[in-house]
């Protein structure tokens, strides 16, 4: 790799004065900031590094930040590799040139209240999801295993944080070991899901603050059988129990 462009949905929304929005932003003060584009709706914001970090294996040269005429957001970013450092003037020139032909297209993340059907991975099963408003679902499937995430938009200046996946495969991981806690630190919250009693792991450090809940549950009988692991993280506690009451509405299709 010596330069890769990478668009991201930051699954946040402008109130309506992006730019202002973006200069109050303490995490883009680091950038010097530029509008590239503004027309029809759609503002985009050139965010140059105020120096060119080289540690890393993929180091950010440009960065630009698109607010679309829904008024959502989301990030292009251009990366080069540490042999492409020494030329890195010439890809900040490059990203730039390659920033300024972005054009108004006709996506539009769907942000209304739905129902979606989703193949659990390695069967013949679905989830059924109810997905709130606001509330945008991905799919990611591997060889081995498949992640359903939750995605929830916010305010650009909000700055809650929150995350709810859904991994079904043989090799599930743990989110409280990810956020520095010990298993013999959790409380045990009964509840139900998919119509069968359940006891989450509840983790929770109010300092950071960070809120941990997640269970790994069998979808199939016996040893071995495929698991579904469920887990919320946010920093604030009532996030995740806005999130508890998403995963309390999935059915099972067989």
């Amino acid at each position: 790799m010596r330069f890769v462009v990478l668009a991201t949905e930051l699954y946040k929304y402008s109130s309506g004065d992006f730019y202002n929005e973006v200069e109050r932003s303490a995490a883009y003060s680091i950038y010097q900031k530029k509008i590239v584009a503004h027309q029809n709706g759609m503002m985009s914001i050139l965010l140059a590094p105020s120096t060119v970090d080289s540690a890393g294996n993929a180091i950010l040269v440009q960065r630009m930040l698109v607010k679309t005429k829904d008024n959502t957001i989301f990030n292009i970013d251009a990366y080069i590799s540490p042999a492409a450092f020494k030329s890195k003037d010439q890809f900040i020139k490059l990203s730039k040139r390659i920033f300024e032909t972005l054009q108004i297209g006709s996506r539009v993340p769907h942000r209304k209240a739905t129902a979606e059907k989703v193949n659990i991975w390695g069967t013949k099963m679905n989830f059924e999801l109810t997905v709130p408003r606001d509330y945008n679902v991905t799919v990611d499937r591997k060889v081995d295993f498949q992640v359903i995430g939750f995605h929830r938009f916010t305010d650009f200046a909000d700055t809650t944080w929150q995350e709810l996946t859904i991994y079904t495969g043989n090799f599930p991981w743990k989110d409280y070991k990810h956020y520095g806690f010990n298993e013999d630190s959790a409380k045990s919250v009964p509840d139900v899901f998919i119509n069968k009693p359940i006891s989450w792991m509840m983790f929770m450090d109010k300092v950071k603050p960070v809120f941990v809940k997640e269970q790994k549950i069998p979808l199939e009988p016996g040893d071995g059988g495929l698991l579904v692991h469920i887990g919320m993280v946010s920093d604030k506690l009532k996030m995740v129990d806005e999130l508890t009451d998403i995963v309390r509405t999935i059915k099972l299709e067989n």
